[in-house]
């Protein structure tokens, strides 16, 4: 079985070739919502610096470099995290508009999607299990020296795999609410299942918009790079509903 990776790019080119405003209003609102949080975070951080650096204590003098570090850390964690759940959140939005054979008259909300009830509980859940499996057992391991850093690498190509396996796990959900049932065990069973014969060439999917992102950064609008790379991975998904409809109810 075989994805061809022109024929879902086309897919979410012609899509975006006449309705480029909607994906834009899509992925707009979750990068609003981003930018005022990353914009809080530094001004909380700047407002600590400042406190910290005015408490004339010898403890606050020796503590102040561990403390802001601290902080800055705390910050990006934060951040990132933010970042992961909206980028997933915005993940359904295009699936939704990629199903949609007419315009729709709200691209706006969709980018959260992910946030509306019927979704919320399954879509956090989901996110939450997704980040133990990616995260969890590389943070068990010590410092990666010597047998520790082959032990490493090994792990860290296993999660790559898992990470291919369930990466489906969004619209999954999606489709699984839709239908009016589903939990957590169902949806990271039904990713696995998917992905089965097509974890490799969702990698090297992955890998070709390499070229495009580093366009973004210097030419083109990365708004526009983030729909159609969106359009392109909801198109993938299609595609593996086509091959194995069994698995998920009908649309």
């Amino acid at each position: 079985m075989y994805i061809d990776r022109s024929e879902i790019k086309g897919a979410a080119k012609r899509k975006l070739r006449h309705h480029v405003g909607q994906g834009f209003m899509i992925g707009l609102l979750p990068l609003i919502i981003l930018g005022v949080m990353i914009f809080l975070a530094v001004l909380s951080w700047q407002q600590a610096t400042h406190q910290i650096m005015h408490v004339d204590t010898l403890a606050n003098r020796l503590l102040w470099p561990t403390s802001v570090h601290l902080g800055n850390t705390l910050a990006e964690m934060l951040l990132s995290l933010a970042a992961d759940i909206v980028t997933a959140s915005t993940s359904l939005g295009y699936l939704y508009w990629l199903r949609q054979k007419e315009p729709i008259t709200q691209p706006f909300r969709l980018g959260l999607l992910g946030f509306s009830p019927r979704y919320f509980p399954l879509f956090i859940l989901t996110y939450m299990t997704l980040s133990v499996i990616n995260y969890f057992p590389l943070g068990l391991l010590p410092t990666a020296k010597g047998w520790f850093a082959a032990l490493y690498l090994v792990l860290a190509v296993v999660i790559i795999i898992v990470g291919l396996g369930l990466s489906q796990v969004y619209y999954v959900a999606m489709d699984l609410r839709d239908s009016g049932h589903g939990n957590i065990l169902a949806v990271l069973r039904i990713s696995w299942q998917l992905m089965s014969g097509f974890k490799w060439q969702y990698f090297v999917l992955q890998l070709s918009f390499i070229g495009w992102n580093l366009l973004g950064a210097l030419l083109l609008p990365q708004i526009w790079i983030v729909s159609y790379q969106q359009l392109t991975y909801a198109a993938f998904y299609e595609k593996l509903r086509d091959y194995k409809p069994e698995l998920l109810p009908a649309r």
